[in-house]
Order: C-alpha cells, then sequence, then structure tokens
C-alpha cells in the first residue's frame, strides 16, 4: 500500500470524530488508518460494499456502502471515496459520508 501513495499525501476524512480531519503526509495517514485498526482489535466490525467505480487519468470515485458494529452501536452509510492522482500515485484523498452525523456516533 504504501508504495501507491505519495510521501506528501493528503487525507480528508470527514466528520467529527476520531479519524476526521485533514491528515498530511503518508505517516500522518498511517496513523489514522492505524487509530482504526485499534478500534477494529477492540471489537468493531466494518463491511464494505463498492457499488461503482468512475475514474479518469487523474481521478477515481467509489461509491461505497459501509456497515459496521462497534460497542453496541451500529452503522449503514453511503460513502464516497475520491482519490487524485499524479506520477501514478495516489496524492490525495477524500472520505465523505451522505450522513456524517451517524458515521461520528458510530465511532464515538
Amino acid at each position: 500500500m504504501a508504495a501507491m501513495l505519495s510521501d506528501d499525501l493528503v487525507w480528508h476524512a470527514a466528520g467529527r470524530n476520531l479519524l476526521s480531519g485533514d491528515h498530511v503526509g503518508k505517516a500522518a495517514v498511517f496513523a489514522m488508518w492505524g487509530r482504526m485498526a485499534a478500534m477494529m482489535a477492540d471489537g468493531a466490525s466494518m463491511d464494505q460494499k463498492i457499488h461503482a467505480i468512475l475514474a479518469d487519468d487523474d481521478h477515481a470515485v467509489a461509491l461505497v456502502e459501509t456497515t459496521g458494529a462497534y460497542k453496541g452501536r451500529t452503522m449503514s452509510a453511503q460513502q464516497f471515496l475520491t482519490l487524485h492522482f499524479a506520477e501514478g500515485k495516489i496524492t490525495e484523498g477524500w472520505v465523505s459520508f451522505h450522513d456524517p452525523y451517524s458515521v461520528d456516533q458510530f465511532w464515538a
């Protein structure tokens, strides 16, 4: 995965939860993904079903249905993942949800 990411990657995660914010640099993005992995090790479960992927030379957009369970809470959310590519690597990513408040409550 690290080989697919630009060193100066910027990852934008919508919402107001432990995973939200603008994560700048590959190390910061891996740290955020590490927080998600720790929650998964703490009993969180998540499943993602891709509905469609739209792409050209510079961008890709995935329409994803995300479901999960964590500490007695459940989530079913429509997710939009947008990626920007340059020189064969992901340079920027945006994770957005149709209902970001429900995702914030899930990861609270």
